[in-house]
């Protein structure tokens, strides 16, 4: 918004970002399900989890990933004005607390929770699975860059010279 980097490089490092993000979830989510972690009441919890993300309509998705987004960007936000580690910590845990408390929704959060889903799941239906994945994790990740974007167009008004 200050004009210091180029579109292209900002949504160059997006791409990267976001793809890195996906690959790392899925050897997560793999690790976790084929390694053991993820059994007995842990699994019937990571199934219904993911079934009830993969089950939000657009709206109330992209609604919980704006309200997600604009709490954990302003707890970097925050962070980035203490001085020890444990104030930033402080200012990183209440924020990410109550969105998640909140059950607001993030699409990297997500990229971990709906592929443990969809590996968990034994009714075969994975081309509806992975549909109703990818219908979750569009209008998060939409919401999750619009909440990020408008707390940094306000920091950007606030903070203008």
């Amino acid at each position: 918004l200050k004009k210091q980097v180029k579109w292209a490089g900002v949504i160059r490092n997006w791409v990267l970002v976001y793809l890195g993000n996906f690959v790392g979830a899925l050897i997560a989510a793999a690790v976790a399900v084929y390694g053991g972690v993820l059994t007995g009441a842990g699994a019937d919890w990571a199934v219904s989890l993911g079934a009830a993300k993969a089950s939000l309509s657009f709206l109330p998705a992209l609604l919980k990933g704006i309200g997600c987004n604009v709490l954990v960007c302003g707890a970097v936000w925050m962070a980035s004005g203490a001085d020890s580690a444990g104030g930033k910590a402080v200012c990183c845990f209440f924020p990410v607390m109550l969105f998640v408390a909140s059950g607001f929704e993030h699409s990297v959060a997500n990229m971990y929770y709906l592929p443990a889903w969809l590996m968990l799941r034994t009714d075969g239906a994975l081309t509806e699975g992975v549909l109703a994945a990818l219908g979750n994790l569009l209008p998060v990740t939409l919401g999750n860059f619009l909440g990020g974007a408008g707390l940094a167009a306000a920091y950007a008004f606030i903070d203008r010279e």
